[in-house]
């Protein structure tokens, strides 16, 4: 076997056994599958890129799936109050008093 491992076929065997070793440790958890818009479960990566590409193409440019965001107008004058702002020297005593010293 050892003779073997300085040709060719011998590193070609290695690189194949490392391959079926990662196959068979990899994590069950990491399965790959996301669902189409009809809830079909798609499993091949490149339907799967697909899908993403779809997905973001509608959120990015508009037509996006899910409900939209309406803001509320209940907004008044009542609700307008001014606070300072936040001094770097207090940042730095905050940051100070967090570390304990």
């Amino acid at each position: 076997m050892y003779q073997r491992l300085g040709t060719k076929e011998g590193e070609n065997d290695i690189y194949r056994m490392a391959r079926i070793r990662e196959r068979k440790t990899r994590d069950i958890n990491q399965i790959k599958c996301i669902k189409d818009v009809t809830d079909r479960l798609l499993v091949k990566d490149e339907e799967i890129i697909d899908r993403w590409r779809e997905y973001f193409d509608k959120l990015f440019n508009g037509e996006s799936e899910g409900p939209t965001l309406e803001l509320d107008d209940s907004f008044d004058d009542t609700n307008i109050c001014f606070v300072r702002r936040i001094q770097e020297v207090e940042i730095g005593e905050a940051l100070k008093r967090m570390k304990g010293g």
